[in-house]
């Protein structure tokens, strides 16, 4: 999508022309533009690069300022005389035995002087007094409830200060630390005072204790006499171009406040810090994670004497130099600029009015036309250009097709209609079976459906007399001829005459003088005819005959169509016969199979008289041969038969095979075994018996059969290799003697006209 809203062919003619006109006077001006905004780059860079050799050292020593003026007002709030002698005797015997009073007095005059300083310097957020092995003898901080002094605390949070003392790091009498986050993660820094033995003592290593004074950079409080860093550099001269000012430890963390990264966030493989490292305070290009841009930056790293070690950079983005430069350019340039807009904009209106207005209005009319309105508001115009005369021959054409579309759509509702008539027709046909039933109700859909004809009727040729006899007729007049039994002779001077004996379509589109028409007295109003042959490939067998009021009512399209109609119903109508025939030789088929099992199963009654064919099993079985009542009962009724005597049923299913009824099946139950499930397995245990029973039929009978073949080929084969005619004969009354089990065989041979056998040969034969 977006790439398609970027193709300048897809943009709409207004917006082409507008920009057309807008890049004709702009793109001049731009030409000129670029050189001049190149030197005002160039220019504005190299004044930031001479901006930031100045402001990166004078940041250091601001900040050496800074961390100067922390020392040497701390050296000074402990240096008094009787502050700095309560505070060193309170170090030396904090750990000593003392008595009572003496001790208090002690701890009153601590808590007052720390109490003090936490006051007069409010920035200040906790001071701690330890001995030589770093152990806190007192601490003063302030909480919520005010300032709380507690005499050797427990041991607290571990902060640079602890790891300077713990490491004999301590060089000066003042030192400040690392900047740090405090408990409750401000920004904090420790200023560590040492106490010598006495004043006179100049050895760093003789130190009675220290004092942690720890600065909270978070509070900037105007009467405070000591100096923050975070705030001496927001009063840094400003210039055109921000310039954004990171500290980092010699970690190379971030340990000043940004908005853009977190607290002590890694920045130890940016090239300002790489670079700073290597002893270059110089300004150079890299890329910045605070501005995440390219900069252009003064990078330097300074160990403070007593101090931390700090890596400053001063950062000044380049896209805002360039920023800053273009709009310089664009602010000198804004007259002429400006001017050329409103000329670009003026000529860009006056095609929208005489150009855009007239193509959108004659694009939006050939929406509305492809959208189907066919009345488009669309007025002729009197220019001559190509959007005057493309109007007008749109115009023009768009009344055209307006009136083909409306001929065209009369059509297709035509069409459709009747292929909806044809589509119900082939419904009725394949739902009905009955031949007169389904003529009827083909007449009367085709005349309900289609207007111009009002009257339908079929006739089927009947080949004993050649005449084409009317066998379904639509309304009154209808009923009349089919009562009177109406009939036209094949190949007579009429129109279905004609059609029954050519098999083609015949159209008389006006009576009053067409010689193929002959005048039917019940059908006085008859315009126009036609008639379609009804045939089964090559053969015949009648018409589908339609009449109109209106002369010239049927069209070759007509023809086809309602020859595809007629076309089905001779299928329907062969369908039908055949549906009939088959039904027919199908009932035929079904008495013999009923009349054959009944004399197949007749015999096998036969065969087993004498032993019955009855089974029973149980403690109170019906003797066998006996039809008990129920069994008598389904086999009358062909149903299941069911009798309730207190806790038993007794049920019987008759045995029926091919709707031949072989017998029935009787069992006894107990109530509450006699469901559903129950009987419907003793149904088809009724239903398998009869199959089984059928099957063992069938074998015992192909069993007889080939004991016969065996019999005739034994006998044939013993006959083969005989030549003598007595012999023959001779041998053929033994073995069928032998094979039937009969006394006496006779055999007779008598030649044609005799009325006396010639030869005549007996022979008792024994089995």
């Amino acid at each position: 999508m977006w790439r398609r809203r970027l193709n300048l062919i897809h943009w709409p003619l207004g917006t082409k022309l507008i920009a057309l006109f807008l890049f004709a006077i702009l793109f001049p001006s731009l030409i000129g533009l670029i050189p001049t905004a190149n030197q005002r780059i160039s220019s504005l860079r190299q004044q930031n690069e001479m901006r930031l050799d100045v402001l990166g050292p004078y940041v250091v020593a601001r900040t050496e300022e800074v961390f100067t003026s922390l020392r040497s007002k701390i050296e000074q709030a402990v240096s008094n005389q009787a502050y700095y002698t309560e505070l060193t005797d309170y170090i030396v015997r904090a750990k000593t035995r003392m008595d009572v009073p003496e001790r208090n007095r002690l701890e009153l005059l601590v808590q007052t002087r720390l109490t003090t300083y936490l006051l007069k310097y409010p920035s200040l957020s906790r001071i701690r007094l330890v001995d030589a092995q770093n152990v806190v003898l007192v601490e003063a901080g302030k909480t919520d409830k005010g300032i709380e002094v507690v005499f050797l605390p427990p041991p607290a949070d571990f902060t640079p200060a602890d790891g300077l003392i713990d490491r004999e790091e301590i060089t000066d009498w003042t030192t400040v630390s690392d900047i740090y986050l405090d408990t409750s993660q401000n920004p904090a820094l420790d200023i560590i005072y040492a106490f010598p033995p006495s004043a006179y003592t100049q050895d760093i290593a003789t130190v009675l204790g220290y004092a942690i004074f720890t600065q909270n950079l978070a509070v900037s409080a105007a009467n405070d006499p000591l100096p923050n860093l975070y705030q001496a550099f927001q009063n840094l001269p400003k210039g055109e171009v921000d310039s954004h000012i990171v500290l980092l430890n010699a970690s190379g963390q971030v340990i000043s406040p940004t908005s853009k990264l977190d607290w002590l966030a890694d920045l130890s493989q940016v090239e300002g810090y790489q670079h700073a490292q290597n002893g270059k305070g110089d300004v150079s290009i890299y890329y910045s994670a605070l501005l995440n841009t390219d900069v252009l930056a003064y990078s330097e790293k300074v160990d403070f004497p007593a101090g931390p070690s700090i890596t400053f950079l001063v950062e000044s983005s380049l896209s805002e130099i360039d920023e800053i430069a273009i709009s310089d350019i664009m602010f000198t340039n804004l007259p002429l600029t400006g001017l050329g807009l409103l000329m670009g904009l003026g000529a860009a209106i006056l095609a929208v009015i005489y150009i855009v207005r007239p193509m959108r209005r004659l694009t939006e009319a050939m929406q509305q036309f492809t959208g189907g309105q066919k009345a488009v508001p669309l007025p002729m115009v009197h220019r001559r250009d190509e959007i005057g005369v493309l109007n007008n021959t749109f115009g023009t054409m768009a009344k055209q097709l307006s009136s083909a579309i409306g001929e065209l759509e009369t059509r297709v509702d035509e069409r459709t209609r009747n292929l909806e008539t044809f589509l119900e027709i082939g419904r009725v046909l394949t739902s009905l079976r009955d031949t007169d039933e389904l003529l009827d109700e083909v007449v009367e859909i085709i005349h309900e459906r289609f207007e111009a004809i009002y009257h339908v009727q079929i006739f089927l040729i009947d080949y004993r007399t050649n005449f084409a006899r009317l066998r379904a007729s639509t309304g009154d007049v209808g009923q009349q001829l089919l009562q009177r039994g109406h009939q036209l002779e094949v190949g007579s001077q009429s129109v279905i005459g004609s059609v029954t004996a050519s098999g083609y379509a015949v159209v008389a589109l006006d009576t009053s003088n067409n010689p193929i028409h002959k005048r039917n007295e019940f059908l006085p109003d008859t315009r126009a005819e036609m008639a379609l042959p009804l045939r089964i490939g090559s053969q015949i067998i009648g018409a589908l005959d339609l009449q109109s009021k209106l002369p010239d009512a049927f069209s070759d399209e007509d023809v086809e169509l309602f020859q595809g109609m007629a076309d089905q119903v001779t299928t329907a109508i062969e369908n039908a016969r055949l549906f009939a025939e088959s039904t027919v030789r199908l009932q035929e088929i079904e008495r013999l199979n009923r009349a054959l099992t009944q004399t197949a199963w007749g015999e096998v009654e036969q065969r087993h008289h004498s032993t019955g064919l009855a089974a029973t099993a149980g403690n109170e079985s019906t003797p066998e041969g006996n039809w008990s009542a129920l069994q008598l009962e389904a086999m009358r009724t062909e149903q299941i038969v069911e009798h309730v005597e207190g806790e038993l049923v007794t049920f019987a299913i008759p045995v029926i095979l091919r709707d031949q009824v072989l017998g029935a099946v009787e069992w006894q139950v107990p109530v509450s075994r006699y469901t559903k499930n129950a009987r419907q397995t003793a149904l088809e245990l009724t239903t398998s018996l009869a199959l089984t029973a059928d099957n063992i039929r069938l074998f015992e009978q192909s069993r007889r059969t080939a004991q016969r073949e065996a019999l005739v080929n034994r006998i044939s084969s013993k006959l083969t290799g005989l030549t003598d005619v007595d012999q023959i004969l001779q041998t053929a009354v033994q073995e069928l003697g032998l094979a039937l089990h009969s006394p006496q065989t006779l055999i007779q041979l008598a030649g044609p006209g005799d009325d006396v056998p010639k030869n005549q040969t007996e022979l008792s034969g024994k089995p």
